[in-house]
């Protein structure tokens, strides 16, 4: 059915197509394994009606569980189940994604889906994206090698060693130690746990818990004078136990069209 062909059906007061509950319940389930820090107990996953579980009935839970941890399976997404050391068979469970075996198999992106990747994240990239430009690059090379296409005509990208400090930080879960000086030309060291990164007027802010104000606050990329590694393997993320809600017209330094809302239930771990 084309886009015209969908709009005449909608004007002639038919229904629009019904809403794949299992679908979000399974993107749900990716997006929660994927974004904690630590391993998940099969109890805090089936019962939680957010996610897509909570139905009441505990054991048909544990089975849509048993069912969508397979239907990831088959998309490359392996779900590891997690026992601490010399645990009872009767102990409850965790479930973390298993990353070192988690893979996308050939065949899985169409040319035609790739194409269309491929384009929007070169024009982001021919924009002089700061904050997304190494990462979409990482995409735009993995696309191109799940789908046998060339990158000899890829330009290079220009990488910021802030950047990248703080992407890194972001995607290993760690606290970021750095320098930073701020309008005034004051230095301080901070550490701060990254919550996210965003972009305005062609400069790189991130966002995230600071340690010495136990507040979200916002910081620009290009005013960090030093970030040190992030030290591993000691967990080091750190997520409010209070609901966090803030727009991005509170962190922005000026007022902005549109607002972000971040709600966290996540129990605080120590630094």
């Amino acid at each position: 059915m084309t886009a015209s062909d969908a709009t005449a059906t909608i004007k002639k007061g038919a229904p629009e197509p019904g809403f794949d509950k299992t679908a979000q319940r399974i993107l749900n389930l990716f997006f929660v394994l994927n974004s904690s820090p630590e391993p998940l107990t099969t109890e805090q996953i089936v019962l939680d009606s957010d996610l897509g579980y909570g139905s009441g009935n505990i054991d048909s839970d544990k089975r849509k569980f048993r069912r969508d941890r397979d239907k990831l399976l088959e998309r490359g997404i392996v779900i590891r189940e997690v026992r601490a050391a010399g645990a009872q068979e009767t102990e409850e469970s965790a479930w973390t994604i298993d990353r070192e075996h988690t893979f996308a198999a050939g065949g899985l992106i169409t040319a035609d889906d790739a194409d269309i990747l491929l384009n929007a994240i070169d024009q982001t990239l021919a924009a002089g994206s700061s904050a997304f430009a190494a990462p979409l690059a990482d995409i735009r090379s993995k696309i191109a090698y799940l789908t046998g296409m060339s990158t000899t005509g890829e330009a290079p990208i220009r990488r910021s060693p802030a950047v990248d400090a703080v992407w890194s930080a972001f995607a290993e879960r760690c606290a970021l130690r750095f320098l930073y000086q701020n309008g005034r030309g004051e230095q301080r060291e901070r550490t701060v746990c990254v919550y996210g990164m965003f972009e305005r007027e062609g400069a790189a802010y991130f966002c995230g818990l600071d340690n010495a104000t136990d507040n979200i606050r916002t910081f620009r990329c290009d005013r960090i004078v030093r970030a040190w590694r992030p030290s591993r393997p000691t967990p080091s993320l750190r997520i409010s136990t209070s609901t966090i809600t803030y727009s991005l017209t509170s962190i922005l330094p000026t007022a902005h069209p549109f607002q972000l809302r971040s709600r966290s239930r996540v129990k605080r771990r120590p630094i």
